[in-house]
């Protein structure tokens, strides 16, 4: 209904003796009011068919009501007979609509307990979708860091095998030091002079043990020297692996920003799967990260 009690009977500054009453004008309004909000689907098409000829015929009375209430010539008949036509269309629309109004009125409590209900369920399983979802969330952040643990134990053992073997090859080089410091001593206070008498190839037959033993200890501080620098390299990359697998959960756990924990998951598995130099080679070149600052920074960044 756009009609309002005030188009039907005018506003209450111009109302008088010849305007049309308000109340049976307003009962007829609200009837129309309540109509356009009942649920009609349950009423017989017969009644149903009355309801919207005599909702029809209101509607056009009040219009025509309205158009007295703005013209001027206004009579007493006019005035009693507009009244009696709004009276008597609500009796007839009231006796046809009431049983569906009412058997909206019945209904209407337990549609909202239904509703209501029904919104509890909602709301229940909202609930319980963001208490999986953040179940999952925590299993995916379990699951990450016992890998990641899982992996930084097994560089720790890594580290602690190139320790133990760095160390075994100091031992090495230590004693193929001592053996060559020894070997020369004793060759240069026992030069073999009882066997040259003179000649070369018995001077150089006489030396050529002592180069023997000395070539080898060289060899042997070589190796040693070599084998040392390489396990000790290794031992310095697997422990910065491990300090660094172990700092992960530390970083992840400080932020709840999801990029930030992909670019370090990404920077972890950069560490777990990167190559790693062997040791033997001096320029030997680092090998870049697989995820550099600028990847990093572009994930982390807005899209």
């Amino acid at each position: 209904m756009s009609l309002t009690i005030d188009d039907v009977c005018g506003l209450p500054s111009t109302r008088h003796d010849l305007s049309i009453p308000r109340e049976p004008a307003a009962a007829l309004i609200k009837l129309l009011d309540a109509l356009s909000l009942t649920d009609l689907s349950h009423t017989p098409p017969s009644r149903l068919d009355s309801i919207q000829s005599f909702s029809m015929q209101a509607i056009q009375i009040l219009v025509n009501a309205s158009q007295y209430s703005k013209s001027q010539s206004k009579t007493p008949d006019n005035r009693d007979n507009f009244i009696n036509q709004i009276r008597g269309m609500h009796k007839n629309l009231y006796d046809v609509a009431a049983p569906a109004v009412a058997l909206e009125l019945h209904i209407q409590p337990a549609i909202k307990e239904q509703l209501g209900k029904a919104e509890a369920i909602l709301e229940t399983i909202n609930n319980t979708e963001k208490q999986c979802s953040k179940i999952l969330t925590q299993l995916k952040d379990y699951a990450t860091n016992a890998v990641v643990s899982e992996q930084s134990r097994h560089f720790s053992a890594e580290a602690k095998g190139h320790s133990h073997a760095a160390w075994a090859w100091f031992g090495g080089m230590s004693l193929a030091a001592i053996t060559i410091s020894i070997t020369a001593w004793w060759a240069s206070r026992n030069p073999p002079a009882s066997l040259i008498d003179g000649s070369l190839p018995l001077t150089i037959f006489a030396y050529i043990p002592r180069f023997v033993i000395l070539s080898i200890a060289f060899y042997a501080l070589s190796l040693c020297a070599r084998n040392f620098r390489a396990s000790r390299h290794n031992y310095i990359i697997n422990r910065h692996r491990s300090v660094a697998l172990d700092t992960f959960s530390v970083l992840a756990s400080s932020t709840a920003d999801s990029k930030v924990k992909d670019a370090i998951l990404a920077q972890v598995s950069s560490t777990i799967f990167s190559s790693q130099p062997s040791g033997y080679a001096i320029d030997q070149a680092e090998p870049l990260p697989q995820a550099t600052a600028v990847e990093l920074l572009q994930r982390i960044g807005p899209k």
